[in-house]
């Protein structure tokens, strides 16, 4: 999950544009993916807020959730995710994504 500060709307506007200038492609289930590395990533880039539970080591700056996760559930989860409810229930966050001051979360 991340966010970023708008400094520049005009340029973000265009970003927007190009990236809704691509025709999406229904049989790729990553085609947004693909769209916000292509598009937004370079952008925003280092000018931007991220939360990562599982990825925190290969996203340098990105921090652990500030609340516990409950059961299956997680940011950008949605019922047509049920397969990938299913992986998110079985894994723990790694020890160096957890909060600093709740090391014993091992569901963040």
């Amino acid at each position: 999950l991340w966010g970023a500060y708008n400094k520049f709307p005009a340029r973000l506007a265009a970003v927007r544009d190009a990236m809704l200038a691509v025709p999406p492609v229904k049989e790729q289930k990553t085609f947004d993916q693909i769209m916000l590395a292509k598009h937004l990533w370079p952008f925003m880039q280092g000018d931007l807020m991220e939360h990562d539970s599982y990825h925190c080591e290969i996203y340098p700056g990105s921090l652990p959730f500030p609340t516990q996760r409950r059961e299956w559930r997680y940011c950008g989860w949605g019922p047509y995710k049920a397969s990938k409810r299913t992986i998110v229930f079985k894994k723990q966050c790694p020890m160096a994504c957890r909060p600093k001051d709740h090391p014993d979360w091992t569901w963040c």
